[in-house]
This record gives structure tokens, sequence and C-alpha cells, in this order.
């Protein structure tokens, strides 16, 4: 009797036809993607709970496949994350927008401090050339006012030109280049907006919409005010006028759905009080408002 069972499970094991093969071959792959995702994130503090990996389904049906693939590519809206030192809880969305800032303020202050010491090295050179061609007037005090100057160019005479000192990296924290270069990075994301092939016609019709608006309240500011008096103006918001662009290009109603479109309109309006940097006026708002409202037309 147990031989025949076994030749029953071999029998029952070659029934699987070459589609139900395939079909588990792939959900095993899936799954292990998953499971690898997990795992990098996981290492990044992300609390995984035991229920992300779902067991293999009785049926096999295409619908799996495609819940488990959105899985794997929405993975933050499954997991969690606790902060070490303040006992906080965030969903996992919020902490990669928080993951998302952090890397943004560090990319900015090392690229300036590059491009800072790039730019004195280059003076350096300069200098360098400037003194060995003019040497001769220098050194008779052509380009001084006094005899002494002169003496002490000749000792020292780097001080013909100082190059200009490169700020602490806390000093940078306050320089308002950061909110140029985010400003700059959120004209680049609107340039090459794309919608997401997850989208429904209808949502991406009202993200296109969203994109239009941010970027037609960011022009007028600066057609106003000039671009030098909106970069002060994001100096202090720098970082959240980023994370709520980014949020009013890319993410969708069923992200937010305790505001829903409200959140976006609610979005806007300090997006313009950045850029504007003040409150709005009561017919300011009435107009934003109205502009809000007319894309409503496609909920």
């Amino acid at each position: 009797m147990p031989k025949s069972k076994k030749t029953s499970n071999k029998k029952s094991t070659s029934k699987l036809t070459p589609k139900q093969q395939q079909y588990d071959k792939e959900y095993k792959a899936l799954v292990n993607k998953l499971k690898r995702k997990a795992k990098d994130i996981n290492k990044r503090g992300y609390v995984i709970p035991e229920a992300l990996v779902p067991e293999m389904p009785k049926k096999r049906l295409g619908t799996y496949l495609q819940k488990l693939r959105e899985r794997i590519e929405n993975i933050y809206d499954y997991v969690y994350y606790v902060k070490q030192e303040t006992g906080e809880f965030l969903t996992g969305s919020q902490r990669r927008v928080q993951e998302y800032r952090e890397r943004s303020k560090k990319s900015a202050q090392t690229r300036k401090r590059n491009e800072n010491i790039r730019r004195i090295e280059q003076f350096e050179r300069d200098y360098r050339k400037f003194y060995e061609e003019n040497r001769e007037a220098i050194e008779n005090g052509e380009y001084l006012k006094t005899p002494q100057q002169a003496r002490n160019l000749r000792e020292h005479p780097e001080d013909l030109f100082k190059p200009p000192r490169i700020p602490t990296q806390e000093e940078y924290d306050t320089l308002p280049h950061e909110a140029e270069i985010i400003l700059d990075r959120v004209y680049s994301e609107i340039e090459k907006w794309q919608p997401d092939p997850r989208w429904s016609s209808q949502l991406e019709n009202i993200k296109r919409d969203d994109t239009n608006q941010l970027r037609s309240i960011i022009d007028g500011a600066i057609n106003q005010l000039g671009r030098e008096r909106v970069i002060r103006n994001l100096a202090e918001n720098a970082e959240e006028f980023e994370a709520l662009c980014m949020e009013i290009m890319y993410v969708s109603g069923s992200a937010r759905v305790e505001l829903g479109r409200e959140g976006v309109r609610i979005d806007l309006v300090k997006i313009t009080q950045f850029v504007w940097g003040r409150s709005l006026t009561v017919e300011e708002s009435q107009i934003l408002e109205h502009q809000a409202e007319m894309y409503n037309e496609y909920e």
C-alpha cells in the first residue's frame, strides 16, 4: 500500500499542466523578490509584518500574481517604522518621505561644499597664473597704493587676492543656496513629469492638472518677485516645499484618502505661501480655491 501511495503522489504532480507549472514558477519568483525587498528595507529599520509574504494560493488565478506585484511595488504601504530615540510610530510612507528629505539635504550640502572647494582651487590656479604673468608690476606696487603694501606683498603674495573662506557644515544648514538647489530640482521634476503607468486615465488627468497648477504658482511668484526673492522666501521651508511638490505631482488620492482633493488644495495653498513669503489675502485664496475647483470635474 505505501508503494501505491508514492505512485499516486507522482501522478498527481505530473498532472500539472505546463501553464500551471509556469504559474507556480512565476509566483515563487515574485515571493522571493518580495522577501529580498523586505530584507533590504528591514536593514534600514523598517518593521516587516509577518503577513507581508502571502502563502501559495489554492487556486491559480492571475489576480493573485497582480496583487503580489502591487505589494512589491507598494511595499512601504505594508510596513511601519519606530524611531528608536523617541518611540514615535511612523507609517512606511511617512518614513520614506523623511529618508528622501534627509538624503536631499545631505546631497545638497555635499554638492555645494564640493562646488565651493572647486571654485577656490580654480581661484588659486588663476591667481598663480596671474602672479607669474604680472610679478614685476605687482612687486613694484603698481597694483597697490603704498610702498608698505608692496613690501607686505613680497612677504605674503597670497594676500593680493584672498580666496573666500569655506563655510562650516553648521553654517551651510542656514544658507539659502540649498533652497536654490531644491527649486531647480523641483523644476526638473516638473519638466520630466510622467504619469504612473498604474494610474487610470482619470487620475492621470487629475495629476497632470495638479502639476500644471503647481508650476503656474511658482512661475507667477518668480515673475512678480524675481527668482532671488523667491529663493530667499523658500530658505526656511525648502525641504517641506520640495516634499509637498513631490506629493502634489506623484501621490495619488488613494494614498491621501483622509483629505482627498482637499489635501491637494491645502498643499497648493502652502506652496503659494512659501514662494510668496507670506500668507495669502482673502482674494488670493479665493482665486486659488476657484482654480482647484475647476480640476475637481475629473473626480
